[in-house]
């Protein structure tokens, strides 16, 4: 019963909590238009044709959000029920779909290429992103070398680390005149290497200890205004 209210979301932003619209124009016969007005949901000035008229069995009505409050409250419950309970379990669902789809394009061509056009998949740690007077800076830190692994019973990507200690990238700060880049990629680089040589230790994503020292030192060293 909300099909015609509701203000359709845009593709890209389809979790946007769906509102109704103020009005809507709809074509009833004078006897509806009567019982509407008669009942409060809708005012007089708003028959587009007078009830007078004998040659006009229909009439356009503008019906207002604001003199139809138990719609709008069925509504406002069913936004913060049904529509709410879906949004949460559909939006990561259409996440990882949408991660899927873009990890597939990149293995498919990455397979597809071969040797002869190497083509490399990078994951990136530690985002870095600065309003700088040169430029807008908005990357991450440090990039780790992945491999990319379609299974061909289920089609899920196994994402597995490349046999190389992953990198810090600076060069968007390099290209910006800042004087501490050459020491400090020498300095970070061999800290990485460290933590990635250490049994105990190594490298992963989803671990702070083996990059967050190497964060902080390029935080305190790119800028003495830096937040980490």
């Amino acid at each position: 019963m909300f099909d015609d209210w509701i203000t359709k979301p845009t593709a890209s932003r389809i979790f946007d909590k769906p509102r109704l619209a103020d009005s809507r124009l709809v074509k009833v016969s004078v006897e509806v238009a009567s019982d509407l007005v008669e009942a409060g949901l809708a005012d007089m000035d708003d028959v587009m044709v007078p009830f007078d008229e004998a040659s006009s069995e229909q009439v356009d009505v503008l019906l207002r959000l604001a003199n139809l409050t138990e719609f709008a409250a069925v509504f406002t419950s069913y936004v913060d029920g049904q529509w709410s309970t879906w949004a949460a379990t559909e939006q990561p669902r259409r996440q990882s779909i949408s991660l899927y789809n873009k990890l597939y394009t990149v293995q498919q061509r990455m397979t597809a290429l071969g040797e002869d056009v190497p083509e490399e998949c990078v994951f990136g740690v530690g985002m870095t992103r600065w309003h700088h007077p040169l430029g807008r800076i908005n990357i991450p830190l440090i990039e780790a070398a992945v491999e990319l692994a379609l299974d061909p019973e289920d089609g899920s990507i196994l994402v597995s680390p490349r046999p190389q200690p992953p990198r810090l990238c600076l060069r968007a700060f390099d290209t910006l005149e800042i004087g501490a880049v050459g020491r400090l990629n020498r300095d970070g680089g061999e800290q990485l290497t460290r933590i990635y040589n250490d049994p105990d230790i190594g490298f992963s994503p989803f671990e702070k200890t083996c990059f967050e020292p190497v964060l902080r030192m390029c935080s305190a060293r790119l800028s003495a205004s830096s937040i980490f």
